[in-house]
Formats: structure tokens, C-alpha cells, sequence
């Protein structure tokens, strides 16, 4: 293996090794493992390769990716301007007591990109993270600020936007302060031209072919 390798007249492939394995031990990983694989895996090449331009999708099986970059742009805001004066919205009593009563009452600015995918079949929350990969969950002031952008572009229930808007669940995974990870999920429910927010511990609900999940892109 060459020790570094030249892109653009950069040189980065001391770096890149170096940072990999930084980020092995992190985990937990050893160096033998490491070395063992870059040895081993004739696959690992191509699998770094898909993960830095995004082809995330070839390693799903029963998530089906829909849109990755969704663009989210929040300026600072106060709670009450959304999440009581806003939209019409509803609340059940976990998201009550677990999410909204963490939401600050001055939400920051926030700029980031989601990516969306379908559920192909039923599947639980430990499914669904094990192909997304266990990404790192929201925050419950950037879940705020996300849900006030995509929400805002469908107040009514529009058919025009990111979220769905037939009844099935658009899920959000959001890290409470007690560092516990909970499923939050919005709907809307046309028959009360609201949206409706849950929120539920991890693998209590088996979510259904056609929800959908939003992650971090």
C-alpha cells in the first residue's frame, strides 16, 4: 500500500490512515483490527469509497432512500412563535412531557441537510438504526428547528413538501437531555387538519411499510 496518494496536488493519504484509525479506536476497535482488515478485506477499498460520495443506498435492504440533502435553514426563534402560535399542532402526552418541555424558549439558528428514507416493510427502531447506520440523533433544539422549516412549507397539510402527508408517520430520532433516545413521530391527520406529534421509548412501535425517516446527511 502507498503511504499517500496525490488529488488535486494533495497530498492525503498519510492523513486519511491516520484519522481512520483514530477513528477505530474510538470506537473501541484495536490496531490489529484495523490492519487485519486492510489486509484482508478486499472489499474495504470500495466500501470507503461508496461512503465518501454517498452511495449509502447500496447497503440498504429494507430502507429505501428517497431524498438525501434537504436543505434545513432556521434564523433564531422563540418557542411560542411555532410551537403555540404557529400551525395547527397537537400534542400527545410523551412528546408533552418528554420533548416539548425540553424545547428552549429561544431556539437556536439552525443550518444542516437531512436525508429521507421510506420503509420498504415493517421494521422496529433497532432495524431501522442498523441501516442507517447509528447515526448520531437530533438534538431537541434541532429537532425543533427542523420540524418549524419542513412544517412551515406544509402548514396545511400541503401535498408539496418533504413531509408525508397521508397518515403515515414521519419519523425523527432526538437525544433527550438525560442523554436518552427517543422516536418522535409526526403526522398529519387530515380528518383534524392538524399535525400530531408523539414521541415513544425505542422498539415500543413497529413502524409500517411507507413511513419514513429522516436522518442526518
Amino acid at each position: 500500500m502507498k503511504k499517500s496518494m496525490v488529488v488535486s496536488g494533495m497530498n492525503f493519504g498519510t492523513e486519511f490512515i491516520s484519522n481512520l484509525y483514530k477513528a477505530v479506536i474510538k470506537r473501541g476497535g484495536t490496531e490489529e483490527q484495523m490492519f487485519d482488515a486492510m489486509k484482508t478485506n478486499s472489499g474495504l477499498t470500495e466500501t470507503v469509497a461508496d461512503l465518501i460520495v454517498g452511495i449509502k443506498k447500496l447497503a440498504l435492504k429494507y430502507l429505501a432512500l428517497v431524498q438525501r440533502g434537504i436543505s434545513i435553514a432556521t434564523e433564531m426563534f422563540p418557542k411560542r412563535s411555532f410551537f403555540s402560535d404557529g400551525p395547527k399542532l397537537y400534542f400527545w402526552n410523551n412528546f408533552k412531557n418528554w420533548v416539548l418541555s425540553e424545547i428552549p424558549e429561544i431556539i437556536p439558528a439552525y443550518t444542516g441537510t437531512l436525508s429521507k428514507y421510506t420503509l420498504t416493510k415493517g421494521m422496529d427502531d433497532a432495524e431501522i438504526q442498523g441501516e442507517l447506520g447509528n447515526q448520531k440523533a437530533f438534538t431537541v433544539p434541532e429537532f425543533a428547528a427542523i420540524i418549524k422549516d419542513l412544517i412551515g412549507k406544509q402548514p396545511k397539510g400541503e401535498k408539496n413538501g418533504i413531509l408525508l402527508n397521508n397518515g403515515y408517520a414521519n419519523i425523527f430520532y432526538v437525544k433527550l437531555a438525560n442523554k436518552t433516545v427517543v422516536a418522535v413521530n409526526v403526522r398529519w391527520l387530515g380528518g383534524d387538519r392538524e399535525w400530531h406529534f408523539r414521541a415513544n421509548a425505542l422498539d415500543r412501535v413497529r413502524w409500517d411499510d411507507g413511513d419514513c425517516v429522516f436522518s442526518g446527511s
